[in-house]
This record gives C-alpha cells, structure tokens and sequence, in this order.
C-alpha cells in the first residue's frame, strides 16, 4: 500500500513519487491531456473535495487500485491511501485456501469419527439381533462366545440386553 496527500485543486503535498510533489502535479489537469489520470481526476472532483471520509477505486496504468481518504481537519488536504486491487484480492484468494483446506480437513476427520462411533453401536446392535433370533429357537450356543462376554461387560444398554439374555438362558 501506499498514501498520498493532495488538496482539494487536485495538486499533491506529498507521495510517494517526490516528483509529483516537486513538480506541483496537478491531477485534475493532467487527467485533461492524459487519460490514466482521468479515473483518479474524477474521484479526487466527485469524492475527494467532499470533506468525507470515504473510498474509491480506479484504474492507473493498467492496474486497479482501492483508496481510502479523509480530510485533514483545519487544513486544505486531504490524507489518501491506496492499495492495488490484486494485493488485496491475492490475501483474500490465500485465505480461502486455507479455510477450503480446513473445511475439507474437517469433514473427512468428522466422516472417520461418525464411521467409528457410528461402528461401535451397530456391530453390538447386530450382534444382539442375530442372538435374539437365535434363542428365539432355542439356540443359545451364541451365549459362549467372546463377542457376547464382550459385549456383556459393556455398561450401557446393549450390556443390560446381553445379561438380560444370559439370565433367560438359566
């Protein structure tokens, strides 16, 4: 970025290019015979003069440029500052990749954990489905294996299922 100051005749008192201020650059009639002050003419007539903190953009050289100005209080000047358009848009572009990145990063990290969480109450789930079945005719092998002395440990609902099981099997 950079900043400027200029009166509101268009003539600049400081800037980063000394020659516009040792010449007394005159923005409003330079823009008369050169057309890349015309953009920027017209902003310092129409927006600048006003006295209101404002902004504005224009094309200078074939680049876009955003500026910012307020007037300096109790004095004929007016503080500018700008930065081109690319430089702004160029951060604004690195911050989204980065937020892309996250979100992607995110959601599959959100994706595995559902898929494990999701795993470990289906499986007993379907494991006690399967046994019910099972006793329902009169089949009660399934009550020695070590899924069911597993899954019986468990102190949630699926672990009160299988013990109810076991008590219906003595």
């Amino acid at each position: 970025g950079y900043g400027y100051m200029i009166n509101a005749e268009g003539i600049f008192a400081g800037h980063p290019d000394s020659s516009f201020v040792l010449e007394q650059l005159n923005i409003i009639e330079e823009a008369k015979t050169n057309p890349e002050y015309v953009e920027l003419a017209d902003i310092v007539v129409n927006k600048i003069t006003k006295g209101t903190t404002d902004s504005g953009d224009y094309n200078y050289m074939g680049t876009n440029r955003i500026v910012g100005f307020t007037p300096i209080i109790n004095t004929p000047w007016y503080m500018v500052t700008g930065i081109q358009e690319a430089e702004v848009l160029g951060q604004i572009a690195e911050i989204r990749n980065i937020l892309v990145f996250l979100i992607l990063g995110a959601s599959i990290f959100g994706i595995f954990v559902t898929l494990l969480i999701s795993g470990s109450i289906a499986r007993p789930i379907i494991y006690v489905t399967k046994t019910i079945s099972k006793q329902s005719e009169l089949d009660f092998e399934a009550i020695d294996s070590q899924e069911f002395v597993k899954y019986s440990k468990r102190q949630d609902e699926i672990g009160n299922m299988i013990r109810a099981m076991q008590t219906m099997q003595k």
